[in-house]
C-alpha cells in the first residue's frame, strides 16, 4: 500500500504534520498496512492469547516458583544451622546444656519446615526438586542430628553427612573418613 492510498488516521495525519509528506516518513514509523486492515477477530484472538499467557505465567510463578524459592530459603537456613551447630559443646554444665537444647530445637524446627514443604509440594516442583535433592532423607537426617547433638559417639557426623548429601551441600567429611566412621559405628561387635 502506497502512502497516498493509506487511510487518513490520526497517526498518519500527525506524522504528516510533524514530518512533512508521507513519502518522507520512514517506513518503520508507519503502521504496518496489513495490521491496519486486520479484522476484529484477529485482534480479539491476540488479546485473549495475551491474557491466557499472562495467567499461565502468573500461575507458574505463584504455584511453582514460590515453592522452589521457599525450598532454597530453607536449604540456606539448614546450611547456616549446620555451620552454627557444628561445635556444640560436649561438656557438662548448665550453659552447655542450654546450648545443646537450643541447637536441637533449631534443627528440629528446620526438619519440620522441610518436611511440611515436602508434603505440600505441587507435582511440578516436587518432580523438579526430586531430580537433585532427597527431601525425605534430609528431614530424617535433621531429626536424627537434633536427637544426638552434643553427644560424643560420632552419630552426629553421620547425620550431618546424610543431610549434606541429601541437599547437595558442601561436605564436611571426606568419603574415606565417613566410611571409616560408619565401619566403626555400625560394625557388629564381637560375640556369639
Amino acid at each position: 500500500m502506497r502512502p497516498e492510498t493509506m487511510p487518513r488516521t490520526c497517526a498518519t495525519i500527525l506524522l504528516s504534520d510533524l514530518m512533512g509528506p508521507l513519502e518522507a516518513v520512514p517506513g518503520w514509523l508507519l503502521c504496518h498496512p496489513a495490521r491496519m486492515d486486520a479484522p476484529l477477530a484477529a485482534t480479539v484472538v491476540s488479546a485473549v492469547a495475551t491474557i491466557l499467557l499472562g495467567l499461565l505465567g502468573w500461575f507458574g510463578a505463584h504455584f511453582v516458583g514460590v515453592q522452589i524459592l521457599e525450598f532454597r530459603r530453607i536449604r540456606q537456613e539448614i546450611h547456616e544451622a549446620l555451620f552454627f551447630t557444628a561445635n556444640v559443646p560436649y561438656r557438662e554444665g548448665v550453659e552447655q546444656q542450654a546450648a545443646v537444647a537450643d541447637a536441637a530445637a533449631l534443627l528440629r524446627r528446620l526438619a519440620a519446615r522441610l518436611d511440611a514443604l515436602r508434603v505440600s509440594l505441587a507435582p511440578i516442583p516436587a518432580w523438579w526438586l526430586s531430580r537433585r535433592y532427597d527431601l525425605r532423607e534430609a528431614t530424617a537426617g535433621l531429626t536424627g542430628l537434633s536427637n544426638c547433638i552434643g553427644e560424643k559417639d560420632g552419630y552426629a557426623a553421620v547425620f550431618r553427612d546424610q543431610i549434606e548429601r541429601a541437599l547437595d551441600l558442601p561436605l564436611s567429611y571426606s568419603a574415606e573418613g565417613m566410611a571409616a566412621l560408619k565401619r566403626r559405628l555400625f560394625q557388629p561387635t564381637g560375640g556369639k
